[in-house]
């Protein structure tokens, strides 16, 4: 049986709801580090992120481009 491939125009965009990680558990699995390691990130302001209410909140695409500012930062550093 052939996989159905169903083109990038038909599949549905990301809501909010799939962007936001809620909690520091899940900022710190989708960065692979310690929950004590986020606390820190977030405390130091070293990472892009928010509250609601008293919820540790961040933003998974903006995490990537923080990251792939980093990233930059890095490689501009290293040559310059």
């Amino acid at each position: 049986m052939k996989a159905r491939v169903v083109p990038a125009a038909q599949l549905a965009p990301p809501t909010l709801a799939d962007d936001i990680l809620q909690g520091a558990d899940s900022i710190a699995k989708f960065m692979g580090v310690t929950r004590r390691q986020a606390y820190h990130f977030v405390a130091d302001g070293r990472i892009p992120t928010f509250r609601i209410g008293a919820i540790i909140c961040a933003r998974k695409s903006t995490i990537l481009n923080w990251i792939a500012d980093q990233e930059r930062h890095a490689t501009s550093s290293a040559i310059g």
